[in-house]
């Protein structure tokens, strides 16, 4: 008899809590916090919130993107690597996260210049959300 209450109970409260919001959001409140964050400027906030949100949602490749702009920002390419490389891998289709891919190489001087012009060349007629850089304009 009590293990029916205690389960009845468990059901209500778990019910409650997700009702009123109070359950788990896999870090998107974290992943909204660290963009606010972004927009006003403060990398660091916003580093902090990307992370929670990552540990929170692990595969949320929204959250690895965010992290790897960041550490774009901050200078840390060795980390903006980490993070894009880790989003590669869970979303090997996403164009837009191929092309940051590429941008971070290209800042890191970590690339083939060649490969990254085709690379760039071809995302360039598949997006529209980036310039290809001047290095790589036929002269």
């Amino acid at each position: 008899m009590n293990f029916l209450r205690i389960s009845a109970l468990s059901v209500v409260w778990t019910l409650a809590a997700f009702l009123c919001g109070c359950g788990p959001d896999n870090g998107l409140k974290d992943l909204e916090k660290g963009r606010q964050a972004y927009r006003i400027g403060d990398l660091k906030k916003a580093q902090r919130h990307f992370l929670e949100s990552q540990r929170l949602g692990p595969e949320n490749v929204d959250a690895m993107v965010e992290l790897a702009k960041v550490g774009m920002d901050l200078g840390e390419l060795a980390e903006a690597a980490k993070w894009i490389s880790k989003a590669e891998k869970t979303a090997a289709d996403d164009l837009d996260v191929k092309l940051l891919g590429a941008q971070i190489a290209w800042h890191a001087k970590e690339y083939d210049k060649e490969s990254a012009c085709i690379l760039y060349h071809r995302l360039h007629r598949e997006s529209t959300n980036f310039q290809t850089p001047y290095s790589c304009h036929p002269n």
